[in-house]
């Protein structure tokens, strides 16, 4: 920094490049690479006996839920809800005194104190995961408890093996996913007090106190969404084009959810998942289309910075709740035409219910560590959007802090949550064709096809469109194309979805006509 000091003189750009060469010093010169473990310092004399006593403790933890979780696997007696619960709980109980203890009895005998930081944030996310899936665990047995006393005519009904299973999935799959934001904002932070943890392992809060708050040398507080800049000739058309699918969007997706509701014909499960899609249709082009509508007419392009962050997380939220709607539709789709003497049995009311609460819990927890990551990001090169609404790829294009932590979460994530659902969708397909090529009677074969056509139509436009935007290579990225293709899907896929399923599926048809009617009915009757 001194020679650049030499260099320089007073030109005033050599000042700011180096305040911020000073500031990047700053920020790196804190950087723990691991972090000092004391244990139980405090009684040195009894670093022996306590190792005994961990020790000891471990191996009979171990011993006992393991026994625990071999008994009521060999026991067919034991093959029951509760026990099943209390297996998953051994098993919970084992992960929780492995993340934590083994590395004590590493400090206490061996006096091996050091833990390099990915490892501390590693034992740290895993004892955070284990809590909260402890507290789902702790729910669901609640749960099967109440209804086994409350209940006990129907207990075996209720509480089933496929709902125990979604129970238990559920409460591992949400209690791994909540420390997410909160272990990688700890490991973006910088340690300037100490690294050394007074505890026997990385504990958040401990953690916390060494935390160094960032600096953010470029505050933003607001961008300029650009929206479609290159035309700007065209820009009344545009809102009038705009304006038009958003009311037809709105109107298609109400009036389903309007039908489905008031007919009682139509309350069966793949009616129930299609109002859920509707709503979420309504969602999507809420989320981004007003905004734009104002950015084409009144020309206010500005959006605060927390206004950003909240639009791109409902667009997120909402293209993953997307993602496991349509998984979910594509499960009831099988089982009515692979299994359709169960059916009724298999997707009942409570099945439904499970499926459509976890497709929207786990669709708004997904982008909260993404969100999180891009909202405590520096913009250093530029504050204006090249977009219609607030897009994660441009924000991180615009970012000049490090982004490859969230690269890194969508390579962890991306594989579990986005290609899961698709992999789920695709077998269920092949299941349904293969079924569907063996009815021997064309007539059959064209009416079970019918009843799954509109779903696949759907799904082939929406993975389609999303691959077509976040799977590009960076090599290949075209802003242009990318606004093309996210039109599609925010405004083409909402205002198809009610024409695609109404015309053809010959219920929602015949009860949209008659609802239709009716509605001319009454408004003729008041008239007159």
């Amino acid at each position: 920094m001194v020679s650049a000091l030499k260099t320089c003189g007073h030109h005033q750009l050599c000042i700011d490049q180096l305040i911020r060469i000073g500031e990047i010093e700053k920020m790196n010169y804190t950087k723990v690479t691991e972090f000092i473990i004391l244990g139980f310092f405090e009684f040195p004399e009894m670093q022996l006996l306590l190792f005994l006593v961990f020790l000891i403790i471990y191996l009979m933890s171990l011993t006992g839920n393991l026994l625990i979780i071999f008994t009521v696997c060999s026991d067919s007696h034991l093959h029951s809800p509760m026990f099943f619960f209390l297996s998953n709980l051994s098993f919970l109980e084992i992960c929780y005194v492995t993340v934590t203890v083994p590395k004590l009895l590493a400090v206490l005998i061996a006096q091996n104190k050091t833990i390099s930081f990915m490892q501390c944030m590693m034992q740290m996310y895993l004892f955070l995961a284990c809590t909260s899936t402890e507290f789902y665990l702790l729910t669901a047995m609640a749960y099967d408890r109440y209804v086994a006393i409350c209940n006990p005519l129907r207990y075996t009904i209720i509480v089933n093996r496929k709902v125990c299973i979604i129970l238990a999935i559920v409460s591992w799959l949400i209690g791994f996913q909540d420390p997410v934001p909160h272990v990688t904002l700890i490991s973006q932070s910088s340690f300037c007090s100490s690294n050394e943890i007074n505890h026997f392992f990385c504990d958040i809060t401990l953690i916390r106190m060494g935390e160094m708050k960032k600096m953010n040398y470029t505050s933003v507080t607001e961008f300029i969404i650009l929206g479609f800049f290159e035309f700007p000739e065209m820009q009344l058309l545009l809102f009038l084009v705009f304006l038009i699918i958003y009311l037809m969007s709105l109107t298609g997706n109400l009036l389903i959810i309007f039908t489905v509701c008031s007919d009682s014909h139509l309350h069966s499960p793949m009616f129930f998942f299609l109002i859920n899609l509707s709503f979420l249709e309504i969602c999507y082009v809420t989320v981004t289309v007003p905004k734009l509508l104002a950015v084409l007419i009144a020309q206010n392009k500005t959006i605060s910075f927390m206004q950003c962050m909240i639009q791109m997380y409902l667009f997120l939220a909402c293209t993953n709740a997307e993602f496991y709607l349509l998984t979910a539709m594509a499960y009831d789709r099988y089982v009515a035409i692979c299994n359709p003497l169960r059916y009724t049995i298999i997707m009942n009311r409570k099945v439904c219910i499970t499926l459509a609460s976890v497709s929207w819990l786990i669709a708004f927890q997904n982008p909260v560590p993404h969100v999180t990551l891009i909202s405590k990001s520096s913009f250093c090169s530029s504050n204006e959007i090249n977009h219609f609404f607030c897009d994660i790829t441009v924000l991180m294009a615009l970012s000049c802090s490090e982004t490859s932590v969230i690269e890194n979460i969508n390579y962890v994530e991306g594989p579990i949550y986005g290609f899961t659902p698709f992999i789920l969708t695709v077998i269920s397909y092949v299941y349904i064709i293969s079924a569907i090529l063996k009815i021997h009677s064309v007539k059959g074969r064209q009416k079970a096809f019918s009843t799954c056509s509109s779903h696949l139509t759907v799904v082939l436009l929406f993975y389609g469109t999303s691959f077509g935007v976040y799977m590009k290579p960076k090599s290949d990225y075209s802003m242009d194309l990318n606004k093309l293709l996210t039109i599609v899907y925010i405004t083409a896929i909402p205002l198809l979805n009610p024409l695609i399923y109404s015309l053809r599926n010959k219920e929602l048809k015949g009860s949209l006509y008659k609802a239709t009617r009716k509605a001319q009915n009454c408004c003729f009757s008041s008239l007159n």
